[in-house]
């Protein structure tokens, strides 16, 4: 399964039933971001760290039990209003 077309909806159930994890979801995000952005130039920055650690936490989450919002897990990879300066350095 190609996890970097999945849709929002897809992910976020795929993750609820621990199909993989959104870490795995991230890295195939950036995986991707970096094997196509040299051609398209597509981003003007790349958040993965961050992006990372948020996925990190949506898996605690996922291991815990506990409820998580359609976008966790996803949000860092599909919006572009979530970066600040400071992710920036």
């Amino acid at each position: 399964m190609d996890l970097s077309n999945l849709t929002i909806k897809q992910a976020h159930e795929s993750l609820k039933t621990k199909q993989f994890s959104a870490t795995e979801l991230a890295r195939a995000y950036f995986d991707r971001i970096k094997d196509k952005d040299e051609e398209i130039h597509a981003y003007l920055s790349v958040t993965e760290k961050l992006a990372l650690e948020e996925a990190a936490k949506v898996d605690a989450k996922i291991a815990d039990g506990s409820e998580f919002g359609l976008l966790e897990g996803v949000r860092r990879l599909f919006c572009l209003d979530m970066v600040t300066f400071e992710h920036l350095s």
